[in-house]
């Protein structure tokens, strides 16, 4: 076999060579590497680099990079952290090792030096490490800590996210030691600049990259760290963390012996014995010329990928894609509109296409060996359709996605009486109910075809709104519900002129135990039923079955009502199955925290404009920058004697509200008579633009009645927290329960009506 067709060359790297493909400061190295197309956006979580550290540390193999030569036609592409060295005697694409060259450079990279902002934005992560951690509490000999724009203040000890009472005390701390205002939006929670934040759970914690550039200058390296820890924008030695560092920097050196000569062997500074990565060069493959073949570093990548981060479903079908035509990535990228990833917006790209034969069934999202024929098979259409509806002048994928955009979402300017989501709740539905997503796309490409957008009225968009949510919200089985709408989509007119949507699966043709969808009933049913349920309180721990859910007990014309409706809009035989529709309906509705996000779209589209689940920095449900806040806060009732009735409404979405972190940490655990009125005390920030009690019942869906039911369950500062299991104040729990289920009630109304539920 010849070196030109198979060369495979061994190169051993040192921890600056890797770093400086992102780090310009670095001297040039003799190897450059960039990302093909195919490669993916970053997905390691904080510990995993935390973890890769303490392996190079303890000088353990972290597995070897692979490389293939620099091909201009597989894409060129930047590491997480920008372009380092800009020549390099050798460039090639790295194939497998991209996180771990990110989390490399993170230890070289100084957020803090000017040259971190040239782009204009605020740098995202910054690595430290702890001087003297104490009881680590994991299997890892150093302790280092990773704070990120999403989580400026670092993790647990455990790698787990910390609560969010540790949050808000972070934020202020934040604010305070750099003396900004709470207008100040370098702190606003999801946009922080990690330059102004530290690790909360540290003892003693530093920069790695001061410690490194600490290391590699001339005389007393702790004297040059302690000069390096100066430059923080909030260093003052007050606080307790920063006394530990400068005790362990003048009185404990002998301690950090240990921690600089592994920092050492780390970096390259005690040559020729320092650490080594090594990295496989396969020169010797080539593209094929013509579309009938795979790209053999194409398959390459799947194999090698297969062992690490898994790569498969929707994420690998893009991967191929980018390997097909690296062009492709940014057509992609230009369609996403802050709505769903790049891979998901590809997958659902290719169920679209694939929608236009298969009238009357739903398509699955191809494997990856399928996906990959649809281009290579010279019989297939599909590789032809897919580049026309990317690429041609038209743009006709781009239309599609700007029409779901234009049903979907809201303007940031709209009002109340605009019924669509804010974006983060359209991306929700896209992340979480693919299928209902589908539905939507294929039905607008369809109708489309009939007719204009702006030919649609405001009830025929309330409708289609209300099928989208109702399904992704309230089905038991959301690919059986659409699988059961799909034929409807044959005429997208009459699609929308049908039966109500609980009827549209009364009669499934499968034989399924579990309908696909909870009964819809309707808000005056349920709210008749719920006050039936409040009048029959009484004590006991099975109060909510007892009284809430049990059909058989209380006013017989109210539950009459229910069993009715069972039986006529949802096609129920008997008591026994009305009964069963119901107990399943309430126990979803208590949680169904999407009707809460709906009330509250306006505020939350105004609070966080800015805000991108899609982005590849926020990966984790924790990443929000709001709480989830009970108004009717837990503390009155956990590890307190507080009646059964009362513990069971605690967590109803009735007591719930989306607050944001920066003004709920002021008043979280404050009683609801308090957090609800604005008594021209609050400092909060003027971003926020809450400067009444009417904006504060507005933003958190609050009605006046239910404000007068939470009035009346405060029985003022002096009572005891409580006060809910005390005989003496037992006449405040019925109100308690009253404004709890009024608005639960209410929420589920507005939702119902406004997207015209009942008559979809």
């Amino acid at each position: 076999m010849s070196d030109e067709s198979a060369a495979v060359r061994n190169c051993l790297l040192s921890l600056p060579d890797i770093a400086a493909w992102q780090i310009e400061e670095l001297p040039t190295p003799q190897l450059l590497a960039t990302l093909p197309a195919i490669q993916r956006g970053a997905v390691w979580a904080p510990r995993q680099t935390e973890a890769l550290w303490d392996s190079i540390l303890r000088g353990f193999p972290v597995g070897s990079l692979l490389s293939v030569a620099f091909d201009s036609d597989r894409g060129d592409r930047a590491l997480a952290y920008g372009r380092g060295a800009a020549k390099a005697s050798r460039h090639v694409h790295l194939l497998d090792g991209q996180q771990r060259a990110n989390a490399i450079a993170l230890g070289f990279l100084d957020v803090w030096k000017p040259a971190s902002g040239k782009s204009g934005q605020s740098p995202r992560a910054a690595l430290w490490v702890d001087l003297s951690p104490g009881e680590i509490g994991s299997d890892n000999e150093f302790l280092f800590r990773l704070c990120t724009a999403w989580h400026p203040w670092g993790y647990r000890r455990n790698g787990e996210s910390l609560g969010i009472a540790d949050r808000r005390r972070a934020i202020d701390a934040f604010r305070t030691r750099n003396r900004l205002s709470p207008d100040d939006v370098r702190l606003a929670a999801g946009r922080v600049d990690v330059s102004l934040t530290w690790p909360l759970e540290a003892n003693a914690p530093v920069p790695v990259a001061f410690l490194i550039d600490a290391l590699r200058a001339k005389g007393d390296p702790w004297t040059s760290l302690q000069a390096a820890m100066a430059r923080l924008p909030y260093w003052d030695e007050d606080e307790k963390w920063m006394l530990n560092v400068r005790t362990m920097l003048t009185n404990r050196k002998d301690e950090l012996q240990h921690l600089a000569d592994r920092m050492r062997h780390a970096v390259g500074l005690t040559d020729p014995c320092s650490y080594r990565i090594p990295i496989l060069d396969t020169t010797g493959m080539t593209r094929p010329a013509g579309t009938g073949k795979t790209d053999p570093i194409e398959t390459m990548f799947i194999r090698v990928n297969s062992g690490g981060t898994a790569l498969v479903g929707e994420e690998l079908n893009y991967s191929i894609l980018k390997s097909i035509n690296p062009f492709f990535e940014g057509l992609v990228d230009d369609l996403s509109l802050r709505l769903t990833t790049p891979a998901r917006l590809v997958a659902l790209m290719t169920r679209v296409i694939l929608a236009r034969d298969l009238k009357e069934q739903m398509p699955q999202t191809p494997p990856a060996r399928q996906f990959r024929s649809f281009f290579q098979d010279k019989g297939s259409s599909f590789g032809a359709d897919f580049s026309k509806a990317l690429m041609e002048e038209s743009r006709p994928m781009k239309r599609l996605f700007d029409a779901a955009c234009d049903l979907l979402i809201a303007p940031d300017d709209a009002d109340e009486s605009d019924k669509r989501l804010s974006r983060d709740q359209a991306a929700e539905i896209f992340r979480n109910s693919p299928d209902v997503a589908l539905l939507l796309l294929v039905w607008l490409e369809r109708y489309l075809e009939q007719a204009r957008m702006q030919d649609l009225t405001d009830n025929q968009r309330q409708r289609l709104l209300g099928i989208v949510t109702g399904v992704a919200w309230f089905a038991t089985d959301k690919a059986r519900c659409v699988k059961l709408l799909w034929p409807r989509l044959a005429d997208p007119l009459k699609f929308l002129r049908g039966k109500p949507l609980t009827a549209c699966f009364r009669n499934a043709p499968d034989k399924w135990d579990v309908p696909p969808m909870f009964a819809l009933f309707e808000p005056a049913t349920v709210r008749a039923a719920v006050e039936a349920g409040l009048n029959l309180r009484d004590g006991g721990d099975d109060w909510w079955d007892r009284k809430m859910v049990n059909l058989s007990r209380g006013a017989s014309g109210r539950w009459d009502a229910v069993i009715n409706w069972a039986e006529q809009s949802a096609g129920c035989q008997g008591k026994d199955a009305a009964q069963a529709m119901w107990s399943a309906f309430l126990d979803h509705l208590w949680s169904q925290r999407g009707l809460v996000y709906y009330a509250q779209r306006r505020w939350l589209t105004r609070w966080f404009a800015f805000f991108d689940r899609t982005s590849v920095h926020a990966i984790e449900e924790t990443d929000v920058p709001w709480d989830v806040d009970h108004i009717h806060p837990l503390k009155y009732v956990k590890r307190q004697k507080a009646v059964a009735a009362v513990k069971e409404m605690q967590n109803c979405i009735g007591n719930l509200r989306v607050w944001p972190m920066e003004l709920n940490r002021q008043d979280g655990e404050t009683h609801a008579v308090i957090k609800l009125d604005f008594n021209g005390e609050r400092d909060w920030p003027d971003r926020f633009n809450v400067r009444s009690t009417a904006d504060i019942l507005a933003a958190s869906s609050v009605s006046e009645e239910e404000r007068d039911f939470w009035d009346q369950a405060y029985p003022g500062p002096t009572a005891p927290v409580g006060y809910l299991g005390q005989a003496k104040y037992s006449g405040y729990e019925k109100p308690l329960l009253r404004a709890i289920c009024t608005r639960w009630i209410r929420l589920y109304e507005e939702w119902y009506d406004g997207l015209k539920i009942g008559v979809l």
